[in-house]
C-alpha cells in the first residue's frame, strides 16, 4: 500500500498549496459579488409561505398576486397550453369524423384504441396521423392530470356534473370518455372537461392583470382589454407559457429574480433568502412587472369550450342518446 499512501500525500500537499495560493482567497472574496440564486423550489416555497402570512394579516394587501399565481401555475400552463391544440383537434376528429358510424350501444363496449383501430382500416390516409395524434395527447394528458393531483374535477359534461372523476388515460380507456354526450351518468366528455381546465388556468392570469389596474400600469405592454379567441384558433403564441421544457422561459424568469436584486429599491415589497451563507433579497413589485412583461402582455382571453367546440356525439341513427 506504499504507493498509494505516497500518491495520496502528494495530492495532499498540491491542494494545500492550491488554497493557501493568494489568487484562490481572490477568487472566495469574489464569490460575494456574485451570490447563488436560489433554486427555483426554493424561491417558490419562500414566496408562497409570504402569500400566506400575509393574506392572514388583517388589513395587509395581497402579496404580489399576479407573480405568485404565475409561480404557482407555470407548470400547468406550460404543459396545458401545449395539451390544448391537439386536445381540440382530437376531439373535432372523433366528433365529426366518426358522426353516424357508431350506436350508442358499440360505443359503449369500445375502447379509445378499439376506435383508433377501426378508424384505421375505414380512414388508410389518416390511420398514422391519428395514432401519433392520441400518442402525443396520452403522453401531455396524463402529465397535466398529474400536475393537477392525479385528478381534475367532478367528471361529466360542462352543463351536466357528475360523480366521476378524470384521471390518466391508457390505450383501455372507454371511448364513452372522450365523447360528449347529454346523459347523466358517470364518466364522460374528458376531453372538453380538460379544455376547460387548461382554459380556466390561462384566462385567471390574463384576467387577474386586467382586474388589478395593471393594463394601466404596464399600458405600454398591455390593451385595456385582452383580445378573446376561439380555442381552435389557440397556438403557441397565444400561450403564456408552451411545454414544460420552456429553457427561454425559465431563463426570462431567473434573469429577472437577478435584475430584481441588482436593482433592489426599499420603496417595494421584499422578499428575503438565506442562501449559501448569504442573504439575498428581491423586489417583488419589479418581478413581477417583468414577469406581466416577458409573460401575460399581449395574451388573448380564450373562450370556453362549451359555447364554441362541444357539440353532442350523433350516434347512428340517434341524433342524442336514449
Amino acid at each position: 500500500y506504499e504507493p498509494s499512501k505516497q500518491g495520496l500525500s502528494d495530492m495532499l500537499k498540491q491542494h494545500c498549496r492550491i488554497v493557501e495560493h493568494p489568487l484562490f482567497n481572490e477568487l472566495k472574496n469574489m464569490s460575494t459579488l456574485f451570490p447563488s440564486i436560489p433554486s427555483e423550489r426554493e424561491f417558490n416555497h419562500n414566496l408562497v409561505s409570504l402569500c400566506e402570512e400575509r393574506s392572514n394579516t388583517p388589513g395587509s394587501n395581497p402579496f404580489s398576486p399576479v407573480l405568485a399565481q404565475f409561480v404557482e401555475d407555470r407548470h400547468r400552463l406550460a404543459v396545458g397550453s401545449a395539451l390544448l391544440p391537439d386536445l381540440v383537434e382530437f376531439y373535432l376528429w372523433l366528433h365529426n369524423r366518426l358522426a353516424h358510424l357508431l350506436s350508442y350501444e358499440v360505443a359503449s363496449r369500445l375502447t379509445i384504441n378499439d376506435i383508433i383501430l377501426r378508424a384505421a382500416v375505414r380512414f388508410p390516409s389518416e390511420a398514422e396521423k391519428i395514432k401519433c395524434l392520441f400518442k402525443r395527447i396520452k403522453s401531455t394528458f396524463n402529465k397535466y392530470i398529474h400536475l393537477n393531483g392525479d385528478v381534475i374535477g367532478t367528471g361529466g359534461c360542462l352543463m351536466h356534473r357528475h360523480e366521476g372523476q378524470i384521471t390518466a388515460i391508457t390505450d383501455d380507456t372507454p371511448v364513452m370518455r372522450f365523447l360528449s354526450t347529454e346523459e347523466t351518468l358517470e364518466g364522460n366528455d374528458w376531453l372538453c372537461e380538460v379544455m376547460q381546465n387548461v382554459m380556466n388556468v390561462h384566462n385567471n392570469l390574463v384576467d387577474m392583470v386586467t382586474s388589478r389596474g395593471l393594463s394601466s400600469t404596464y399600458q405600454c405592454w398591455l390593451p385595456e382589454a385582452p383580445v378573446e379567441i376561439d380555442l381552435k384558433g389557440f397556438s403557441q403564441s397565444d400561450a403564456i407559457l408552451w411545454n414544460e421544457s420552456d429553457d427561454i422561459s425559465v431563463d426570462y424568469l431567473f434573469l429577472s429574480i437577478m435584475r430584481s436584486r441588482l436593482h433592489l429599491t426599499t420603496k417595494n415589497p421584499t422578499i428575503a433568502f438565506c442562501h449559501v451563507g448569504q442573504t439575498l433579497q428581491f423586489d417583488m413589485d419589479k418581478l413581477e412587472g417583468d414577469v406581466v412583461r416577458y409573460f401575460i402582455a399581449g395574451k388573448p382571453h380564450l373562450i370556453s369550450a362549451e359555447m364554441t367546440i362541444r357539440q353532442p356525439f350523433r350516434f347512428r341513427n340517434l341524433e342524442n342518446i336514449p
